[in-house]
């Protein structure tokens, strides 16, 4: 279950359109949509110098039920500063100038740059790995299942490029935070993934290694390229055109590539 307490929740497809809104009770009780990317959260209302004269509780009942495009506008800033340079590198000017806001607006919206941090990191997280976790659990047979995932996380990273080396950085900072959240929200929820791999594998009809193994070959082909995106182009002397295309054709021709690494007879099962 997604709930976020900023108080409304807007989607966007994979092509990254933005959809719908869900607000208050209805939004508190929705269930995570496969196939859909959370873009960012609505913020908390009015400008503070048309409010300052209000009431303080009547000023928090606002911020619940009114939105405007300033943490929209804040949200996406930050998350650009933050996936680029993690959490030590990131400045709040930086973020204010990207959102085309003074910085005592920033601090009004948010205090600290650790908790528009917690925001952006919370959001990252749900934004994709919902995603991977509901493509992994798709009830469909192992060989659809293996193609439709390897298809679709290229879709998703590609979408987000700069959340692999994101995700790195935080891990190697704060790793107890993303463990967590790993271990909460994608390890124990794979499980009936692993159990139909691991299926597979006691039936004869896959690669001989064990179902984690062959869970990590397959992510590890999938995400090695946008880690080593800068080291590829060097090594590919290649511009970013022409890794766009490389990328396109990997896109193309991996999903059929790791269904036969790992079963054994392909369009059997």
């Amino acid at each position: 279950m997604v709930k976020i307490c900023a108080g409304v929740y807007y989607f966007a497809d994979e092509t990254g359109r933005v959809g719908d809104s869900v607000a208050g009770s209805q939004a508190d009780s929705m269930e995570a949509v496969p196939g859909l990317r959370i873009s960012s959260v609505g913020g908390p209302g009015p400008s503070p110098d048309l409010r300052s004269n209000q009431p303080k509780q009547k000023r928090m009942k606002e911020n619940n039920e009114k939105q405007t495009p300033t943490e929209l506008k804040i949200f996406d800033a930050a998350r650009e500063v933050f996936h680029q340079k993690g959490f030590e590198g990131a400045r709040m000017q930086e973020i204010a100038d990207r959102a085309e806001i003074n910085k005592s607006m920033l601090h009004y919206y948010y205090r600290s740059k650790g908790k528009l941090f917690e925001k952006v990191f919370q959001l990252s997280m749900l934004r994709v790995f919902p995603q991977i976790v509901a493509l992994l659990n798709k009830d469909m047979p192992l060989e659809q299942k293996l193609r439709n995932f390897v298809d679709k996380y290229i879709e998703i990273i590609r979408a987000n490029p700069d959340f692999p080396l994101f995700i790195l950085h935080e891990l190697n900072k704060n790793p107890a935070r993303l463990q967590k959240f790993m271990l909460e929200q994608v390890g124990r929820k794979i499980r009936p993934f692993l159990k139909q791999l691991s299926d597979a594998v006691e039936e004869g009809r896959t690669a001989d290694l064990p179902p984690n193994q062959l869970l990590i070959n397959m992510i590890s082909m999938m995400l090695f390229p946008f880690i080593g995106h800068p080291v590829i182009k060097v090594i590919l002397e290649m511009d970013e055109d022409d890794f766009n295309q490389f990328m396109d054709e990997r896109h193309r021709l991996l999903p059929d590539y790791i269904v036969r690494t790992i079963l054994k007879n392909p369009g059997e099962s």
